[in-house]
C-alpha cells in the first residue's frame, strides 16, 4: 500500500457518524467524507427520498454494492421486520465495515455477502482506489496495483427461489454483467423494480456499450424513467453518452400482471 492509501485507511478516521437514527463507523477519511457528505444532505438526499417513496413494509430488497451500509440501514428499516435486504459487498475492507454497521446498529434483516454480482461465477480482480473507495470497479488488470481479488455469483444463482421486489445498484459500469446474470430472477418475480446507475463512461471502461444495455433492458419490456419519474426517452441517452463522465439514476419496471 502506498503512503496516501496508508493515511487515508489510518485508524484515526475510524469515526462514528448518525445519520437519522443509525450509527456509522468509517473505515477510511474518503468513507468518513461520505457519511457527513450524507448526514448533511449534501450527498444521496434525492436517491433517500424516492426509496421512502418506493419502498414498503414487507418488500425483499437486493443491494448491489452495499459499500459501509448506508442504504442498506436504510432498506432494513423501510421493510421492517417482515421485510428481508441481501447486501453485496465484496471489497473485504468495506465488508467488514458493513457487518460492523449492522452489528452496532443491531440490525436482524439483512444477509450481507461478501461477493460482487455479475453474470456468472468467477474470480475477478477489483481494482480499489486509494481516495475514493466509493469508486471500484471490477475487471481490472490481475498484474495491476491495488486490485484485489473477489468472487463474482449471478444473481439467478445465490437468489434461486427468492422472492424479490426491488434491486439497487451501483456497481461502476458493471450493471450489464449484473443483469445479465439475473434473468430467471426477474422472469420469477414480475413486481420486481431496478434501481440503478447509468454511467456510460464506466460502461464503456468495463467492455460493455451503453446503447446495449438500454437495448437488453427494452428487449425484455423494462420500461426506464429518471429517478423524478420522468420517461428516459432514447433520444435522452446522447446527453449521457457524450464523451463525459456524467451519469444519472434510472428506474424500470415493467407490468407485473
Amino acid at each position: 500500500m502506498n503512503s496516501l492509501a496508508a493515511l487515508n485507511h489510518a485508524r484515526l478516521w475510524h469515526r462514528h457518524v448518525r445519520i437519522d437514527s443509525a450509527d456509522f463507523q468509517a473505515c477510511s477519511l474518503d468513507r468518513l467524507v461520505y457519511l457527513f457528505l450524507h448526514k448533511l444532505g449534501r450527498m444521496g438526499g434525492k436517491e433517500r427520498a424516492f426509496f421512502h417513496q418506493e419502498i414498503r413494509p414487507g418488500m425483499r430488497v437486493v443491494e448491489a454494492g452495499a459499500n459501509l451500509g448506508v442504504y442498506t440501514l436504510l432498506f432494513s428499516r423501510l421493510v421492517g421486520p417482515t421485510g428481508k435486504v441481501f447486501a453485496f459487498e465484496p471489497d473485504p475492507r468495506l465488508f467488514a465495515a458493513l457487518q460492523r454497521n449492522l452489528e452496532r446498529n443491531d440490525i436482524r434483516n439483512v444477509v450481507a455477502i461478501p461477493k460482487a454480482l455479475g453474470s456468472g461465477p468467477a474470480t475477478l480482480a477489483l481494482k480499489t482506489y486509494g481516495f475514493n473507495s466509493g469508486d471500484n470497479r471490477l475487471g481490472a488488470d490481475p498484474a495491476a496495483s491495488d486490485v484485489t481479488r473477489v468472487e463474482v455469483v449471478a444473481l439467478d444463482d445465490v437468489l434461486a427461489g427468492e422472492a424479490v421486489d426491488f434491486l439497487k445498484m451501483d456497481v461502476q459500469g458493471w450493471e450489464f454483467e449484473v443483469f445479465r446474470g439475473m434473468k430467471r430472477l426477474w422472469e420469477a418475480n414480475p413486481q420486481l423494480r431496478l434501481f440503478f446507475e447509468y454511467w456510460p463512461y464506466g460502461l464503456r471502461q468495463a467492455g460493455a456499450a451503453p446503447a446495449d444495455l438500454l437495448q437488453f433492458l427494452q428487449e425484455s419490456k423494462w420500461r426506464l424513467e429518471t429517478e423524478d419519474r420522468v420517461p428516459f426517452a432514447p433520444q435522452d441517452v446522447s446527453r449521457w453518452d457524450n464523451g463525459s463522465k456524467k451519469f444519472t439514476n434510472l428506474y424500470a419496471t415493467r407490468d407485473s400482471a
